[in-house]
């Protein structure tokens, strides 16, 4: 039994320690008397400025014990009694910013004493989530308003439920005029029956025959008169309630026109597509699921978010389906992945609210919100907040570096004032009534002022006019609510300087309270300078992207201009040599017609490099993975490169057979080999050349290496060799030809694929050159995570 005791002490000691809430224990006097570390992170106190404060001064609404109705009278020798209370309020951190909280408070009352215990949680990022899905909203609406087709939507009994500002336009009723009525009234009657029926065998079925397809149909305006419209349906279904939305264009200016109504249909399917894109650009993933567990519905951001596949998003597609998915690929850790199913589908069943953070093995840490639907189901969004958890965890650095200072220099009045004095900033502090009461010598330098110039005069003396009263009134609203908005924050500025001109400042003003009064103090830095090499750099940035631009372009039209011709002069010196050689020509003039299709073939050949070279730096080059036999390959490579071998040089394979099939770019792979086994050709004069194909170090990689016993390269070229345009001999008298484009773009080609491309090598003694890719493209990547674990 005591051993036990000691592991629940352990336990409940660890949990205290590591929980992200504040806890605070507070006393019947209403005096801290216990923390948790939480409390002194997010109240930025230390334990001594804890020690001994009344919890008011950090929660002014605290509940007083004696607030609390029926608190029961605790007889002699009876277990002690528990209340709580939960409430949302304000919570004061050391600077004095207030910050949202949600405070649990637990009364324990003994026969010995009261002992209350403040469970605190931070609703600041709440708060700010809910703001954005506001917003969010918002854009939805307006785009539905200022569509120029009418988009109405009905219930399951026909009733219409949403009419837009297109729908007026093209029908001539006012949204009132037909909110709640039947959607008959813009239907001809010789079709209002067929309409019905169709409704109840889709409701009695679920079988969407329609919906998603655009339909050429008659309408009624208000006036009578009918004309024809293209109509797209979609249903939705919400609280357990099927309802229908239908986005409605009038065609009668191109009726009888099969060109014009092919074009109408492509811009009605855009405008189902822009509602679509809406929900697909959305910052946050979101995924939505129905009572029974079916995914009906997600954007495009949840895909991303959780790198899954795209046969997932198809209609239809279970929830199951996307836990399994996760199970299978070791998202959730070791395990059997049925259990691992099992648990996840049992909890989803509760539909029950959540909110938690998660970081998944990538290190990006997301922000799940769970929203049950009342008729069952689930509405999901995901937030990925990995660069606001870093900046947060930026700030609460800064700021814990910050009070340190402070600290220290409160421990040293004297260092203060020195340190004040000798700062290249401008420090410069006032009273509540804006007068000047202290003046730095950074001050001094940088507005032109000595210090008896400006003690006890007002502030404004250094702001220009247009932004005096504005301070003013900041001021005033400060004192008077005593909200910090601006404080500890950096903020751009102008300011005044003695002789009248006006410059960049950056300002970052605290306060401070002393004998019931507060008083003020800025630190001002002089941006001129930085201000000046923001716009240099900006102009320089517009510079370099014009030249991109221009060079690109270049490359594009030249690569065209040049490969026309070309293209034709290798066609008339291919039809000249077989003329030649069919009426037994010239043997001389043969050999010169051939000269000229291999110049030409040769010239296309690096116009083609500089492309790729050109699509390689613009990011234009795409991967093409697919599987595919790398032995196979490797032989296709060795063939077309035997031809290149001098008498006396020996190509030999090596081949791994364990290597199973590659998931990667064939095409890239084979340029990539075929360069290296060129190389090899033209630079080993006798001896082999030898092509090996393994496994790499690890189980996941590729290794192809290609080793000559050729002439070398020494140490010095060797760090330049896949420089673009360089060669190992780059005299004016080189013995071997090529632009020196090859190895860049072979070892381009093999980063794109997720690999790389090394080289090693001595003078006199051959060389080795080694590709190592991914045997799977992509394997190393961020692995998508399950949006509903």
């Amino acid at each position: 039994m005591v051993e036990q005791t000691e592991l629940l002490n352990i336990f409940l000691q660890a949990l205290w320690d590591t929980t992200p809430n504040p806890v605070v224990v507070v006393d019947d006097a209403q005096v801290i008397c216990g923390w948790n570390p939480a409390a002194l992170a997010v109240f930025g106190f230390n334990q001594d400025e804890f020690m001994g404060r009344r919890i008011t001064s950090i929660i002014p609404d605290f509940p007083d014990v004696a607030d609390v109705e029926s608190w029961p009278s605790v007889p002699q020798a009876t277990r002690p009694t528990k209340i709580h209370r939960t409430m949302r309020t304000r919570g004061l951190i050391r600077s004095g910013a207030e910050i949202p909280i949600e405070l649990t408070v637990l009364w324990i009352l003994d026969v010995r004493a009261k002992v209350h215990f403040a469970l605190i949680r931070d609703r600041s990022v709440l708060l700010e989530y809910e703001q954005e899905l506001r917003e969010s909203e918002e854009k939805y609406r307006s785009i539905i308003q200022t569509a120029d087709d009418a988009i109405i939507s009905m219930d399951e009994h026909e009733a219409i439920i949403s009419w837009n500002a297109g729908a007026k336009r093209i029908f001539g009723y006012e949204e009132e005029e037909v909110l709640g009525r039947s959607v008959q009234m813009i239907i001809p009657e010789r079709f209002r029956e067929r309409h019905s029926q169709g409704l109840r065998r889709f409701l009695e079925t679920n079988r969407a025959t329609m919906l998603g397809k655009t339909m050429d149909l008659a309408a009624i305006r208000k006036d009578g008169s009918e004309f024809p419209v293209e109509l797209t349906p979609s249903a939705w279904k919400q609280h357990g309630r099927h309802f229908f939305t239908a986005v409605i264009r009038d065609i009668s200016a191109r009726a009888g026109m099969l060109a014009e109504v092919k074009a109408a249909q492509s811009v009605a399917e855009e405008a189902n597509r822009v509602l679509r894109a809406v929900f697909d650009q959305m910052d946050q993933g979101v995924s939505v699921v129905d009572a029974e567990l079916n995914m009906i519905g997600c954007n495009r951001r949840f895909l991303e978010l959780f790198n899954f596949p795209e046969h997932l998003s198809r209609t239809g597609m279970t929830l199951e389906a996307f836990i399994r998915y996760n199970a299978e690929r070791g998202e959730y850790g070791p395990g059997d992945t049925d259990a691992q199913v099992r648990i996840r589908l049992e909890l989803a069943r509760k539909f029950e609210p959540h909110h938690y953070q998660r970081t998944r093995p990538d290190g990006t840490t997301l922000e799940v919100t769970g929203t049950p639907l009342a008729g069952g189901g689930m509405v999901t969004t995901y937030t990925d907040i990995t660069e606001r958890k870093k900046a947060q965890e930026a700030i609460r650095h800064e700021r814990s570096t910050q009070l340190k200072h402070e600290q220290e220099l409160l421990e040293s009045e004297e260092k203060y004032r020195t340190i004040i004095q000798t700062a290249d900033d401008a420090i410069v502090s006032m009273d509540d009534q804006e007068t000047i009461i202290s003046w730095n010598a950074g001050a001094t330098k940088i507005f032109g002022y000595e210090e008896d110039d400006v003690l006890g005069r007002s502030i404004q003396l250094i702001i220009p006019e247009r932004f005096r009263e504005r301070h003013s009134q900041g001021l005033r609203r400060f004192l008077e609510t005593e909200r910090p908005n601006v404080l500890g924050k950096a903020m751009e500025l102008a300011a005044v300087h003695k002789d009248g001109s006006e410059f960049p400042v950056e300002l970052t003003p605290s306060a401070w309270k002393q004998h019931g009064r507060y008083f003020f103090t800025g630190i001002i830095r002089d941006i001129s300078v930085r201000a000046r090499m923001l716009s240099e750099i900006q102009a320089a940035r517009t510079a370099a992207e014009e030249a991109n631009r221009a060079k690109s372009a270049f490359i594009s039209t030249m690569s065209h201009e040049l490969r026309t011709p070309l293209n034709a002069i290798i066609g008339y010196s291919e039809m000249i040599e077989e003329e030649l050689a069919e009426i037994g020509g010239n043997a001389t003039t043969l050999a010169d017609v051939g000269k000229i299709k291999v110049a030409g073939k040769h010239l296309l050949g690096l116009i083609n490099t500089v492309l790729n070279i050109a699509k390689i730096e613009a990011g234009r080059m795409e991967v093409m993975p697919a599987h595919f036999d790398i032995g196979q390959l490797a032989e296709q490579c060795a063939s077309l490169a035997t031809p290149l071998l001098k008498q006396g040089v020996v190509l030999e394979k090596t081949m791994d057979r364990s290597v199973g099939p590659v998931y990667s770019d064939a095409d890239k792979v084979k340029q990539i080999i075929i360069n290296l086994l060129s190389n090899a050709a033209k630079f080993t004069h006798e001896g082999r050349i030898v092509l090996s194909v393994r496994q790499g170090l690890s189980d996941q990689m590729l290794a192809i290496s290609v080793a000559d016993s050729g002439i070398g390269i020494s140490e010095e070229a060797l760090g330049r060799v896949f420089a673009e345009f360089q060669q190992a001999d780059t005299s004016i008298t080189r013995k071997y030809g090529g632009t020196g484009l090859g190895l860049s773009i072979s070892r381009n080609l093999a980063r794109l694929l997720g690999g790389d491309l090394t080289a090693s090598s001595a003078l006199g003694q051959g060389s080795t050159f080694t590709l190592t890719i991914p045997i799977e493209y992509g394997a190393g990547r961020e692995a998508g995570t399950s949006a509903v674990s």
